[in-house]
């Protein structure tokens, strides 16, 4: 079996599919996997797709998987030079024309009313299992951003960083601070002058190339502010402690969007 994955270059996207991709690959053992990244504007994408202009791809697969806004287009329009007859699994909502994938992997809050036949719910993200015998002295603070359901508070988030470094039961422990591509331009400044300054405090900044994934899973303690599911389920996925940092989005867990009551232990 062919499979086709179109990528977007986003790393919480990949994530997920390459959890899929796995668990296929063990029912499915000569899997040929072929990767393409999409970097494609929306707007063009659909001038394409709408005039039928298909891509240069000379490979017909036998399914085509992705994850992402950039990449929803582009598997409809290979689909399309291919008479319809490749599947597509699309993880997480597409933006647009839902009903023309075959299937669609969706977390649950995306819909409001009655889900459609060609959509599987999940509740929160999909994340691959990270279980590890030997665990390190880290601990990770995982830092978000603004989003439409989190206002983002950098004052108190600094704060609960002091909070984590000033703790007893950390002392002498380094602690590795991950931002995203969501993370504030301003604190990400503040995290790189404390940093400097301090003997404990590590700024790992993706703009560096720093992967999350050599660390998740193998530190003694994971803090995670808690506008991001994907950051929050990939935290729960190990057997590392983990918090959701309290106060940091100026809400309290009353009000909460409902996704998140499946979460006690934050």
């Amino acid at each position: 079996m062919k499979i086709l994955w179109l990528k977007d270059q986003k790393v919480g996207h990949e994530k997920q599919v390459l959890a899929i991709l796995k668990r296929l690959q063990e029912k499915i053992p000569k899997m040929e996997l072929i990767e393409i990244d999409v970097n494609i504007s929306f707007i063009k994408n659909l001038l394409l797709f709408l005039s039928k202009i298909h891509p240069s791809i000379s490979l017909k697969p036998d399914v085509i998987i992705g994850a992402g806004t950039g990449t929803h287009l582009e598997m409809l329009r290979i689909k399309q030079k291919f008479n319809n007859e490749p599947k597509i699994i699309c993880v997480m909502k597409p933006s647009i024309f839902l009903k023309q994938f075959d299937l669609v992997f969706a977390p649950r809050h995306d819909f409001n009313n009655e889900i459609p036949k060609n959509v599987f719910v999940y509740q929160g993200s999909i994340v691959e299992p990270k279980i590890y015998d030997d665990l390190d002295d880290n601990i990770l603070v995982l830092i978000g951003g603004e989003n439409k359901h989190f206002p983002f508070s950098i004052e108190k988030i600094l704060n609960q960083i002091r909070f984590i470094e000033s703790n007893n039961e950390f002392t002498n422990k380094k602690i590795l601070i991950f931002n995203s591509r969501r993370t504030p331009e301003k604190l990400n400044t503040v995290l790189k002058d404390w940093s400097k300054q301090s003997n404990n405090l590590n700024f790992m900044d993706y703009q560096n190339s720093v992967s999350l994934s050599n660390y998740m899973g193998k530190s003694s303690y994971t803090f995670v502010t808690p506008d991001s599911v994907n950051m929050i389920f990939e935290s729960l996925s190990s057997t590392v402690p983990a918090k959701s940092i309290p106060g940091t989005c100026g809400y309290s867990f009353t009000k909460l969007p409902p996704f998140f009551k499946i979460i006690p232990s934050l």
